[in-house]
């Protein structure tokens, strides 16, 4: 049951960090193109495909980077010798244990 719901958690924080990334891609590129020569009020449209281009690379950097780090949390939380196995397990401790390897992952 535990494992059910850390697996439901993941999901849900994968899918939000997917739609963080595609808004987070259009803010950037919206950005770029209101910076792009300030007093002219048209851009090119092969600029557009540039800037999306550049931002797109930079966020699929990033997401790499994020992905990487939240697959080894999940592993870790699967491996968590008091999280394995079968039975129950206090609420409380469970989120503790889980709030430790994620604190533990966020360490620079």
């Amino acid at each position: 049951m535990v494992v059910t719901i850390i697996n439901f958690n993941i999901g849900v924080n994968f899918k939000n960090a997917f739609i963080v990334q595609e808004k987070h891609l259009s803010e950037a590129v919206i950005e770029k193109i209101e910076n792009e020569g300030k007093k002219e009020k048209e851009i090119s449209r092969q600029r557009i495909k540039e800037i999306t281009e550049e931002e797109y690379q930079r966020v699929i950097k990033e997401k790499q980077e994020s992905r990487e780090k939240i697959e080894k949390l999940k592993t870790e939380i699967d491996q968590d010798q008091e999280l394995t196995g079968t039975g129950l397990i206090a609420k409380k401790k469970a989120k503790k244990l889980i709030e430790k390897r994620g604190t533990e992952q966020r360490k620079v």
